[in-house]
């Protein structure tokens, strides 16, 4: 189960990084790690996700993978510990990945420099993009992870019926429209991904 954490993490910090804004390519990999991954974790790769379905599993006191609340928590501790592991080691892959490109690229004359006079301009502001950019992760990270406990453990007679697949489509379709709905402001909504 670790391990699939680990990689699913790593590979979701590899899918962010390398894509250059693309939402629905970000939103794509998770959905193929949640097809992978959901029978065997959970699908979580994010300890904010991880964080809540153990709060679930701790009010109903049914827990998918250990017997006890002891258990439990050790068992959240480790994988949260290992989902940052594997984000870092996503981040090592993007490294080696983009290198050459990322010296390649800085090479060439600058043309375009408004990027940089935007920056300078809002030099005053940056406490409150601070504050901003803050606000709207853990506000987006709070709305997906509240769709993925809908979603994943619910009960009702239409969402225990309903295949996996939808639920993974429907998860990345929601992941797809809190990177949308950023703003430009990054929107990583994962504590391993943003350490990382």
């Amino acid at each position: 189960m670790l391990f699939y954490e680990f990689c699913g993490t790593a590979f979701t910090v590899l899918a962010f990084t390398t894509s250059i804004g693309d939402s629905m390519a970000r939103a794509l990999a998770y959905f193929i790690l949640f097809v992978l991954f959901f029978n065997v974790t959970g699908a979580h790769f994010n300890p904010a996700t991880s964080f809540a379905d153990y709060l679930y599993h701790q009010n109903s006191g049914k827990y998918p993978h250990v017997v006890d609340r002891k258990n439990a928590f050790k068992l959240l501790l480790v994988t949260i510990l290992v989902q940052i592991l594997g984000a870092l080691l996503g981040l090592l892959f993007t490294y080696l990945l983009v290198k050459y490109y990322v010296l390649t690229y800085q090479l060439y004359p600058v043309n375009n420099l408004d990027g940089l006079y935007m920056y300078i301009d809002n030099l005053g502001e940056i406490g409150f993009q601070y504050a901003r950019i803050f606000g709207q992760e853990v506000l987006q990270t709070c709305l997906f992870t509240l769709f993925y406990l809908a979603l994943t453990q619910a009960k009702d007679k239409y969402t225990t019926k309903s295949n996996f697949l939808l639920k993974g489509l429907a998860l990345a379709y929601i992941l797809n429209v809190c990177y949308e709905f950023s703003f430009k402001a990054g929107a990583c909504l994962n504590p391993a991904l943003g350490f990382a």
